[in-house]
C-alpha cells in the first residue's frame, strides 16, 4: 500500500457519501506491454462497504475515477466473482455506451475501453 501514496502513477481514494466513507478504490497506471508507452488505467481494488451496495454509489464513483484518468482502461475480475463482472461489465457498458471490450489481464476476465474524461451522473466524493 506505501506505493499508492508515494508513487505519482498509483493513486487511493475513499468514496465517500453523504460524509460517510462508503468504499475505496485503487488506480494504478499499468505497463500493458512493458515498453513504458502501452500503459493502461488499472483499477487494482475496488471496494463499497455492504450498507452503500445497490445505491448507485459504486457506479458513480467508478465512473468519475475513469474520467479523472483519462485514455486507456483495463478492469479485471476474478473469474468466480461474478458479481464483481456483472457490477463492471454494467458500469462500464454506461459509461461507454457500450464501446468497450472483453479481453483478458493474466487469466482473468477484464474489460478494456478509452476514456475521454467525460465526467458522468452526480458527484459522489472520492
Amino acid at each position: 500500500m506505501d506505493h499508492y501514496w508515494t508513487d505519482e502513477d498509483r493513486q487511493a481514494f475513499l468514496i465517500f457519501s453523504e460524509d460517510n466513507l462508503a468504499g475505496l478504490a485503487l488506480v494504478r497506471k499499468f505497463d500493458y506491454s512493458g515498453n513504458d508507452k502501452d500503459y493502461r488505467w488499472l483499477m487494482s481494488e475496488f471496494f463499497v462497504l455492504r450498507k452503500y451496495q445497490n445505491k448507485g454509489i459504486g457506479r458513480l464513483a467508478a465512473h468519475q475515477l475513469f474520467s479523472r484518468f483519462s485514455g486507456p482502461w483495463i478492469v479485471a475480475q476474478m473469474e468466480n466473482n461474478i458479481p464483481s463482472r456483472r457490477f463492471w461489465e454494467k458500469v462500464i457498458y454506461e459509461y461507454t455506451s457500450g464501446e468497450y471490450k472483453q479481453s483478458k489481464l493474466g487469466n482473468q476476465p477484464a474489460q478494456e475501453f478509452i476514456s475521454e474524461g467525460n465526467v458522468t451522473g452526480m458527484k459522489v466524493d472520492i
